[in-house]
């Protein structure tokens, strides 16, 4: 059986920092918090960006959310919660609240889209676990589906170029908190402000950008 490759380019950042932004005034008011980091690996083995994302760039964005008009969603660990917000229309009747993310890295910026990708908005928090990935003890987790860059070119149908021949997209940005130890939360609760990243042994993110 022959095996397609799946091409992805992998952005992961350090130096991650936080910070609140003042909201502006609308009927349900956004929560954002700001980052910045830098490119501290990239993989894009068939070279379809055109080395347009190097080791050393630095990045910037901000995703927004709100306090409340998000759905609950528990997993099977009960020191986890997934906080899930929607931007159209759902069959879980999670409020649309129309949240936001977007990551420059480098020259180019990445935004939330959620057609035709497989991943939802949401924040996951997990505290005192024993089994949670990527990390135990206590976490906080931000990801976002993404749309293909404009520079990105796996649509011709060419079996070099486009080696599996259709489109399968697997576009998510993430960002991550983390500390094995234990002692940066002290509950599930979804933070409103953004969190001590000093109580946090680890902080990292990742723009994975796929079609295969």
């Amino acid at each position: 059986m022959n095996r397609l490759p799946l091409v992805t380019l992998t952005l992961t950042l350090s130096t991650l920092s936080l910070m609140s932004v003042a909201p502006a005034a609308k009927a349900q008011t956004p929560i954002t918090f700001a980052f910045t980091g830098e490119i501290t690996s990239v993989d894009d083995s068939l070279g379809w960006f055109n080395n347009t994302y190097v080791v050393g760039a630095p990045i910037t964005g901000s995703y927004t959310f709100f306090a409340s008009g998000y759905g609950i969603q528990y997993s099977q660990d009960p020191n986890e919660i997934f906080y899930r917000y929607e931007d159209r229309p759902n069959s879980q009747g999670i409020p649309i609240t129309n949240p936001d993310f977007r990551v420059k890295a480098g020259e180019h910026e990445v935004v939330n889209n959620s057609h035709f990708n497989p991943f939802h908005y949401g924040i996951r928090t997990w505290n005192d676990d024993v089994n949670s990935f990527p990390g135990v003890g206590d976490g906080y987790f931000v990801q976002s589906p993404i749309g293909f860059p404009s520079f990105f070119h796996d649509f011709s149908g060419d079996p070099i170029a486009d080696p599996d021949g259709f489109f399968f997209p697997i576009n998510v940005a993430s960002l991550g908190l983390y500390d094995p130890t234990g002692t940066a939360l002290n509950s599930l609760d979804l933070l409103l402000t953004p969190p001590d990243l000093s109580a946090f042994s680890e902080n990292r993110g990742s723009i994975v950008i796929a079609d295969g």
